[in-house]
């Protein structure tokens, strides 16, 4: 597999321009035609500080800044790392010559946080990635207060605390055909197979033209599967479509946006969310048409509660897997669709479960494995 990582924290990723490759499954079709499968990830965080909602956004710039850039680790080149620091909405970010938001807009509301960034690619397991986040309170760093003149001497310490990996499943990825951009993302869906911790997404009818190496009438899935989780927190997947708006908001009087998000970042656990249903099992957005429809997915997890971080702090870890698989043979036809039947996800009944029976393999197989977080 293919999975450019950069320095805000993002990965599988085909920014800045959209024309970059995001991630791509397999490698080798980088060659010719690369089959793309992310367009986006990141590491959302949701907090509440002074009893105010504060949660970083999807796509947005604002919330992560690097602090050490993304390196090979010299003695494991199959491991990479990097760190970033929350927290740059007040300040310029290249290209911009402006801050994303006014100096006197949500003055305050600071997450304080490390999250540092650790990626394997294993040389046995050539269709997984893990990734592994350590968080760290680093409000009373004598650098971050630098940045940030007003906070206190000892820091501050942020609460109901939710983590929530996201990817911008896009199988088809963008592009230009006789001057026309086509965007093969709006024909996905996703579901999740809680007794794998594995969500995934897949092209509903098994058909991407654009895909080379004979994929484009047997398009693989893309999943991901949780490896550690916090101590004591539970795990709800998240299930969205591109219109659920994952942002902080970019002008005053916008903080609503901002509750949503750590809404939608918390699961549903902390208030609704308009055109979304909840259990305990999965947060399902859809903004628009039916929810058993093709649309645009977004998937991931959320994990919490997480009472409180605070300065001096252990860090707080979170591992998951970015795994691809085709489906099984004999149990779709391409051209055909078939619903993610999420009213029941429990389910093992349901075609789409026999069609992901070799993704659901792959995530029993790496179950378990361990990635060192370590500062290396």
């Amino acid at each position: 597999m293919y999975c450019p990582a950069g320095d805000f924290g993002e990965f599988c990723t085909f920014f800045p321009d959209e024309v970059h490759v995001g991630g791509s499954w397999p490698a080798d079709s980088l060659a010719s035609n690369a089959n793309e499968y992310i367009a986006h990830g990141k590491l959302l965080i949701g907090a509440t500080v002074g009893g105010k909602k504060v949660a970083t956004a999807f796509y947005d710039a604002g919330d992560y800044s690097p602090r050490r850039r993304l390196h090979v680790i010299p003695s494991d080149s199959s491991t990479f790392q990097a760190e970033v620091w929350t927290d740059v909405r007040h300040v310029p970010l290249y290209p911009d010559s402006s801050p994303k938001l006014a100096l006197n807009d949500r003055i305050g509301q600071l997450l304080g946080l490390s999250v540092r960034s650790t990626y394997v690619l294993p040389s046995a397991q050539k269709n997984v990635l893990f990734v592994r986040f350590d968080i760290t309170n680093i409000s009373d760093s004598p650098d971050y207060r630098r940045v940030h003149p007003n906070e206190p001497v000892g820091g501050h310490t942020i609460n109901d605390v939710y983590l929530a990996p996201l990817i911008d499943p896009d199988i088809g990825g963008i592009r230009v055909v006789n001057g026309s951009r086509i965007d093969d993302s709006i024909d996905d869906n996703a579901t999740v197979f809680p007794a794998d911790s594995l969500v995934i997404a897949y092209d509903q009818a098994f058909a991407v033209p654009a895909f080379g190496g004979g994929y484009d009438t047997k398009p693989g899935l893309v999943g991901m599967r949780l490896i550690e989780v916090p101590v004591g927190t539970q795990a709800r997947a998240l299930l969205l479509d591109g219109p659920t708006n994952l942002t902080y908001g970019l002008s005053p009087g916008e903080a609503t946006l901002e509750d949503s998000t750590y809404n939608v970042i918390s699961g549903g656990r902390t208030g609704d969310r308009s055109n979304c249903t909840k259990s305990s099992l999965a947060l399902i957005c859809k903004e628009g048409g039916n929810a058993e429809s093709a649309h645009d997915v977004r998937i991931g997890w959320s994990l919490g509660p997480i009472a409180s971080i605070a300065p001096g702090q252990p860090p707080v870890s979170l591992t998951v897997a970015i795994i691809f698989a085709p489906p099984t043979p004999g149990t779709f036809t391409s051209g055909s669709g078939i619903m993610p039947q999420n009213a029941d996800p429990t389910s093992t009944t349901r075609p789409i479960y026999s069609v992901a029976g070799e993704i659901r393999a792959l995530a029993a197989a790496v179950k378990g494995f361990f990635v060192d977080g370590s500062v290396r």
